[in-house]
């Protein structure tokens, strides 16, 4: 039997393996908001990067309050039906109003 002088082949070797992507450099510029840095990438200050749109697109959602309509006081139909009346009763005397004053030529009668 002969003895093998090449023992341990395996395990990790330089220059071993697929080699690495180039990655951008980290940017050293911190950002306020997820909605600042996206900012910074539209206007052409930052280098893209597809992991990190992504991140802050998800944030912003997080970031940001979202606007919400107000709430109008809750009214029966009755009580709406009756103030949107009283709301076109005002509207037309104003109108009215207006229209007798500009027959007259201008001049306020009382």
């Amino acid at each position: 039997m002969t003895k093998s002088t090449n023992r341990g082949r395996g395990g990790k070797r330089p220059g071993a393996g697929r080699p690495k992507k180039a990655r951008p450099a980290p940017s050293s510029t911190r950002y306020a908001s997820a909605e600042d840095y996206l900012q910074a990438v539209v206007e052409g200050s930052e280098v893209a990067d597809a992991a990190r749109i992504s991140a802050a697109r998800g944030l912003i959602a997080f970031q940001k309050r979202r606007q919400r309509a107000p709430l109008a006081p809750l009214q029966s139909p009755r009580e709406q039906t009756r103030s949107d009346a009283q709301g076109a009763a005002s509207d037309m005397t104003e109108r009215f109003k207006a229209r007798v004053i500009e027959l007259s030529g201008g001049k306020k009668h009382d």
